[in-house]
């Protein structure tokens, strides 16, 4: 059994020992409430040395690990509660000073314990819904009273149901906010962190501030999806160390954090992986191989508007910046106010290196995390990539099993570019926004019926399947969770052919939704997606 270090934290107990390595528990299908996180898995952990879980209330993991150290105890893996340090959060739709500690005490209660240790603000936003669920509609996001809910969060510290309290998801300015208030200062701050987007700025404030950073997604993400990509498991530098270390892109990944003095957030459920994750403690990086890993190029993986689903800018989000900014068509409107259709006489050509140099300086100022296009031809994205500092990072455009963008999607993954798709079922009626022909193909009718799933379903998980970002769009409580069921199950080689014979037909053109007349910039622009 590996003993896992520990660094220190401030508590209530004045400084409390955490072990560095935290098992994780989110699961796309665990918050889509599909089981996955179980007790026995939880076990294993604690066989193999993990003591630190980490779950939150959205994640519906909360029972099975308060199941495990039960389960621990009675099994005399551990001699008493205090030898495991437990991590969960406060939903967004919590996030009311009154809601604080109702929230933590039914948290304690799917744990099954007297004390967490440590409880945290999951994100620096309050959603008004009863229930916690994916994705949060735009109605219900709204900016949060971050000095009422940190007096909730004292309380709970006050009270003995958490000996720490801390943040997720904080940007070095929201942080100094509560400082300039708190009585109890945050003890930890829970942020993506890995070698492709390794957070000095904020890492280093966090230090100077007696802030510990607990790195999640630490290798990215299996897929291209809302959760992350795989880029750091697929990178050349690290790929290149690992080899020559003769350790796997994970261990080098992990190693790496560790030595940036975070605790880290891993998160795997097979038995071998989970050894290999704690493989971290016996060696180290050379100054050659930490300067190599300084060198590689930055860029964020998870988004949040890929579970929030929103377009809006940050003045309507009430937030301090956005995670994704695109330029939306790849044409001007000489308009002051936004207005559809756009006449003739004000659709003009856009100056893309100009325009594109703004959404740099967006970037360069924090104001979005990444930026990107939507509606771009692989010919205009080159135009974009002969000249930019900062390449785009997403193309959002129309996708489905009936407009399958095979070409387009092959060239963004060939320049690194993550392709979100939207329209991915068509569109209700035959109206300039698409047309309901996804949801009437005989094809994806048949597949559906002989897999007792909807048409819905089999498009998305296709899609899925083709590694793109999502973009659903259903006020329909029950369609919004069946929209969620598409991970726990896969497309058969056979089906997949049958999806690939599909004749392929365009629904959404500039020519009919943004302007009912001929129009040569927008003539161009069709052509080119075509």
């Amino acid at each position: 059994m590996t003993t896992i270090p520990v660094t220190k934290i401030s508590s209530s107990e004045c400084s409390r020992p955490v072990p560095v390595i935290a098992m994780g528990t989110a699961t796309e299908s665990s918050i889509a409430g599909i089981e996955v996180v179980k007790p026995s898995i939880l076990i294993e952990a604690v066989k193999l040395g993990y003591r630190h879980f980490d779950t939150a209330a959205i994640y519906q993991t909360e029972k099975p690990v308060g199941e495990a150290v039960a389960e621990a105890l009675r099994l005399g893996l551990i001699k008493s509660r205090s030898e495991v340090f437990i991590t969960t959060k406060l939903w967004c739709n919590s996030a009311d000073r009154h809601l604080v500690l109702p929230a933590l005490k039914q948290s304690l209660k799917n744990l099954g314990l007297e004390y967490v240790d440590l409880y945290l603000i999951h994100w620096p936003f309050k959603a008004n819904q009863e229930k916690s669920e994916l994705p949060i509609p735009n109605e219900c996001i709204a900016a949060i009273d971050i000095k009422a809910v940190w007096e909730g969060m004292e309380e709970c510290q006050n009270l003995g149901l958490t000996k720490s309290i801390g943040v997720s998801n904080f940007s070095a300015k929201r942080i100094e906010q509560i400082l300039s208030f708190a009585k109890i200062p945050p003890a930890v701050n829970q942020v993506e962190m890995n070698p492709l987007w390794q957070q000095k700025k904020l890492n280093r404030f966090c230090k100077e501030n007696g802030i510990v950073v607990t790195a999640y997604s630490p290798l990215g993400a299996t897929g291209n999806n809302a959760w992350g990509h795989n880029r750091v498991m697929e990178c050349d530098i690290l790929q290149g160390i690992a080899e020559s270390k003769g350790k796997t892109v994970a261990q080098i990944s992990l190693r790496w954090l560790y030595e940036q003095g975070v605790i880290i957030a891993v998160k795997s459920f097979n038995t071998e992986r989970m050894k290999q994750n704690l493989d971290i403690f016996d060696w180290s990086l050379t100054e050659e191989e930490l300067n190599k890993i300084d060198q590689i190029p930055q860029r964020r993986h998870l988004y949040l508007f890929g579970f929030i689903n929103t377009e809006h800018n940050d003045l309507n989000l009430g937030l301090e910046y956005v995670d994704l900014y695109l330029i939306h068509w790849p044409f001007k409107a000489n308009q002051e106010k936004f207005e559809l259709p756009i006449p003739n006489e004000c659709i003009a050509a856009i100056d893309i290196k100009a325009v594109w140099e703004g959404m740099e300086e967006c970037q360069n100022l924090g104001l979005t995390k990444s930026i990107g296009v939507s509606n771009f031809s692989a010919k205009r994205i080159e135009q974009i990539l002969s000249f930019a500092k900062i390449p785009p990072a997403v193309n959002q455009v129309e996708m489905n099993p009936l407009w399958q963008q095979k070409k387009l999607n092959r060239f963004c993954k060939e320049n690194g570019i993550v392709v979100t798709a939207y329209s991915p079922l068509g569109a209700t009626g035959n109206s300039a926004w698409g047309h309901n022909r996804v949801m009437e193909c005989d094809i994806l009718q048949g597949i559906a019926k002989s897999k007792g799933k909807t048409v819905a379903q089999i498009s998305l998980r296709w899609l899925y399947e083709q590694g793109v970002i999502i973009a659903v769009k259903s006020f329909n409580t029950e369609r919004m969770k069946q929209n969620l069921d598409i991970f726990d199950w896969s497309l058969t080689e056979e089906e997949l052919n049958k999806i690939d014979q599909i004749p392929q037909r365009r629904h959404v053109y500039l020519i009919g939704s943004m302007n009912t007349e001929h129009n040569d910039v927008l003539t161009e622009i069709d052509a080119e997606l075509d």
